[in-house]
């Protein structure tokens, strides 16, 4: 199910994600990053959980641009989230995007199959920050690298990594380019 439009396959699309709980350093990161794709014609997709996603998505906005959330419920029980305003600004120049029925409420289960939804719809992943204890960006990272999908680590000159050194070791492990 699609609220708002669905992505042009005929452009090149980017899966923008990282930590739900992202630092400042790590928000600017994103935003300029979201911007620079913008710029470039470039379609980003991400979820609406918080963090690093909700910078892509805002920064992408004010670019001027259309972005695209993959969401883990229905589209039923986002009306009594804190993901609503998002969403809500998301499918007006892009799309929110789910699998699942209308009244479906998000579990464990679902949200790592939004996961693969996420990845299979860009040609490419980027995280701009992730740290060992992110259960839905780990298991991000896994499913790109069982599926071969083109995935970086986007190391800044001002701030470095911004990610720990087991998550940094485990992408490298993992095929991610930094």
């Amino acid at each position: 199910f699609v609220r708002g439009r669905m992505i042009d396959t005929d452009k090149q699309t980017i899966a923008l994600v990282g930590a739900e709980q992202a630092t400042n350093e790590g928000i600017e990161v994103t935003s300029r990053l979201a911007k620079s794709f913008a710029d470039a014609g470039v379609q980003i997709i991400s979820s609406l959980i918080g963090g690093i996603a909700a910078a892509a998505h805002l920064a992408i906005k004010a670019a001027g641009s259309a972005s695209f959330a993959v969401i883990d419920s229905g589209f039923d029980p986002l009306a009594d989230s804190d993901e609503m305003p998002l969403a809500i600004d998301v499918a007006i120049s892009g799309g929110v995007i789910s699998e699942f029925l209308p009244e479906f409420a998000a579990t464990p289960e679902s949200l790592m199959q939004s996961n693969r939804l996420l990845v299979g719809l860009a040609n490419a992943v980027v995280f701009t920050e992730l740290y060992n204890d992110s259960r839905r960006g780990i298991d991000l990272l896994e499913f790109c690298s069982q599926n071969g999908k083109l995935t970086f680590f986007f190391v800044n000159p001002d701030f470095g990594a911004l990610s720990d050194e087991p998550t940094l070791k485990r992408a490298v492990a993992s095929g991610a380019i930094l």
